[in-house]
Order: structure tokens, then C-alpha cells, then sequence
């Protein structure tokens, strides 16, 4: 039996509480007026071993009430029956091609063994087979709890499948029952090149005197937008009154902006009066015939990641340690047998039963 609050436990000591005012009760006198007292002398000076304990009945009433009231209030958790050989298995999974492929043999095993697997969702959805994932929608942290929720009842045992990102650490906790199972994954694509389609447009300045330069740029950053939908607007043309959040060029620029994020490409590197953290340079020109990150097809994601980086869109992608990824699943015993809560009502209803008896016992007395 476990108690989910065991420190109420202490107050079944305030059963001494009765017992004393008992004990108390009987050591005081009570002095009573009357004329025949003489003949009650040698009775009144007869002196008793012990102590008599005349509402036996009232006192342990009162007692059963100090106890039961703690028991409750502790809130216990009782396995009515043992649940370690007929615990069933529920298999809980986000919907992402890179969980299947990693656990595809734990989760077809699972559904050949006719256990009950999910996809994570607001409305938990059973599946059948592994063939076809659900339409991707934008994973919400919140709905991996509300998934539990629905699912992990009388004891089962959960096995849930997540990617392990900063992203689970949005929420404080994540709350699990008892028999919980942890599959997770690391993205290594995801971390590679994340997603950027909520990120806010970027505005790009291409400003090359070499036209096969900026050719070989636009054509990487056209791939950037295509496969990893980077929302960059591009411009060819520096006009004045227009704001740029990257500059990439081979010019010397003579109005700088320390909000700008400059990539300078050739012999010189132009730094002037620009903060170093918002300036890249290669030391030489993007052409094929000269630069081995063009020829070998590198050059898209080295400007994603100068990107990535300058902007801070990789804090979310990084795994969680081990030690961050136990903390946040925490464990609760709201999950076990329901059974307890009919139990629960008829100690109630005892508690009061026997709180009405004390009651009537305790006032007949004070009327005689």
C-alpha cells in the first residue's frame, strides 16, 4: 500500500488526545450536596486501584474516528488485486518517421502480440499497421500529456515513443503512471537542418561585382528555401531606405549596420566598424573552379548553419541529457486502480456513521 500524502499518517497520534481528557476527567471530584453524606463516609475514603474506564465504548469510538480521519486524509493507494502478470501493455507513439524506423521491430512486435499502439494526438488514434503515418501537423509538447491522460488507466503499462529535442522541456512535467516505459530518439536530421516555416522572413541583399558569384549563391540559397523552407526574400539592388537582415558580398560596405549579419567572400576581409559576431568570412570567391565548398556541394548548408547560428534557431533542436530527460517525466500514482475510490465512499460513510453515534453518546450523557 502506498499514501500519496503518507504524513498525515502522523495524526492517528491525536488518539492520545481522548484518552488524556478521559484519564483527566475521571481524576477530578465532583462535590454533590446532601444531608446523608455521613453515612457514605467509609465509602468515599475507600481509595481505588487503577483507574475505571466507565465510556469504554465513547472513547473508542472516539479513537476510531481520530484514526480513520488520518487514513483517509493520507490518501492511500490499495492494489486490490496483483497486477504483475496480467499487466497489459498500450504503446504510445509520435508520428514521425524517424521514431517508426528506430522502433518499427518493438512496435510491430507489439501489434503481432495484439497489444493496443497509438498514435499521439489530441484524440488518440489506434493503429493498425506501420505502413502509413498520419498527415504531419506541428507537434504539440501539450498533447503528449492529453494522450496519456486518455490512455493510461487500471494499471496498465505505457510505453511511450518521442524525439529527444529541447522542445519537451517546454513544459514543466510530464506526468506518468506507475509502469512506464521511455523509447527515445534523437533526430540527427532534424538537428542537421530544422524546420523554419514560423520562422520571420529574412530580407537578403546579394551584392556581387562577380555575376557567377552571386549566381552560385542564389542557386544555394534557392536550395535552402526549396528543401528546408528557409523564408528568405532576396534582392539584387541595395536600395537606401531598405533595411537588410543579410548581406552577402565581396564589396567593402561603407554604411555597415550592426543588426546586419554580413557574409564577405574574396582576398579581403572588410570588417571595418561592424561587430565581429554578425561577420563571416570566406577567404575565397564562391566559383566552382575555386572554392572546394562549391564544388562539392557544401555550400547550402554552411549558409544555413551561418544562419542558423547568428539567429539562435538551434536551441530547440539540441537532445536532451539523460539526467534532463528522467527529471521530466515524473511519476504519479492518479493512474492506479480505480477500484480504491469505491472504498474510499464507504469509509466516508463509515467515518460519519460513527461520528453520529459518538455525537449522541456524548450528549445523552451530558443530559443525565
Amino acid at each position: 500500500m502506498n499514501f500519496t500524502q503518507p504524513v498525515m499518517l502522523w495524526g492517528m497520534l491525536a488518539i492520545a488526545i481522548p484518552v488524556f481528557i478521559h484519564i483527566w476527567n475521571k481524576k477530578k471530584g465532583i462535590v454533590i450536596e446532601w444531608a446523608t453524606t455521613q453515612w457514605l463516609l467509609d465509602k468515599s475514603q475507600q481509595q481505588h486501584r487503577g483507574i475505571r474506564l466507565d465510556n469504554i465504548l465513547l472513547l473508542i469510538l472516539r479513537c476510531l474516528l481520530i484514526i480513520l480521519l488520518a487514513f483517509l486524509l493520507s490518501q492511500p493507494i490499495i492494489k486490490l488485486f496483483d497486477q504483475t502478470q496480467s499487466t497489459k501493455k498500450i504503446h504510445l507513439v509520435e508520428p514521425v518517421g524517424n521514431v517508426i524506423e528506430n522502433y518499427r521491430f518493438e512496435l510491430e512486435t507489439a501489434l503481432k502480440n495484439g497489444e493496443q499502439v497509438y498514435w499521439i494526438s489530441a484524440s488518440p488514434v489506434n493503429i493498425s499497421n506501420l505502413s502509413s503515418l498520419p498527415e504531419k501537423k506541428e507537434t504539440d509538447i501539450l498533447l503528449i500529456q492529453k494522450s496519456i491522460n486518455k490512455l493510461a488507466h487500471n494499471g496498465e503499462e505505457l510505453n511511450l515513443y518521442l524525439t529527444n529535442s529541447q522542445e519537451l522541456a517546454a513544459v514543466p512535467a510530464i506526468y506518468v503512471p506507475e509502469h512506464f516505459r521511455l523509447h527515445a530518439v534523437v533526430n540527427s536530421v532534424a538537428r542537421a537542418m530544422p524546420d523554419f516555416g514560423k520562422m520571420p522572413e529574412v530580407n537578403v541583399l546579394l551584392d556581387y561585382s562577380n555575376p557567377i558569384e552571386r549566381q552560385t549563391v542564389l542557386a544555394a540559397l534557392d536550395a535552402l528555401v526549396s528543401v528546408y523552407s528557409f523564408p528568405l526574400v532576396i534582392n539584387f539592388d541595395r536600395k537606401s531606405e531598405q533595411s537588410y537582415d543579410w548581406v552577402l558580398t565581396d564589396k567593402i560596405q561603407k554604411n555597415p549596420s550592426p543588426k546586419t549579419l554580413y557574409v564577405f567572400s574574396g582576398s579581403k576581409n572588410p570588417v571595418g566598424s561592424i561587430p565581429v559576431s554578425n561577420v563571416i568570412h570566406a577567404p575565397g570567391s564562391f566559383e566552382i573552379q575555386t572554392s572546394e565548398m562549391v564544388s562539392s556541394g557544401r555550400l547550402p548548408e554552411w549558409l544555413g548553419e551561418i544562419l542558423i547560428r547568428h539567429y539562435k534557431l538551434d536551441k530547440n533542436i539540441n537532445p536532451l541529457s539523460s539526467k534532463q530527460l528522467k527529471s521530466l517525466f515524473v511519476n504519479v500514482t492518479a493512474f492506479e486502480d480505480k477500484s480504491w475510490e469505491k472504498i474510499r465512499k464507504y469509509l466516508i460513510a463509515a467515518f460519519m456513521f460513527l461520528l453520529i453515534i459518538e455525537r449522541a453518546i456524548a450528549l445523552k450523557k451530558m443530559n443525565v
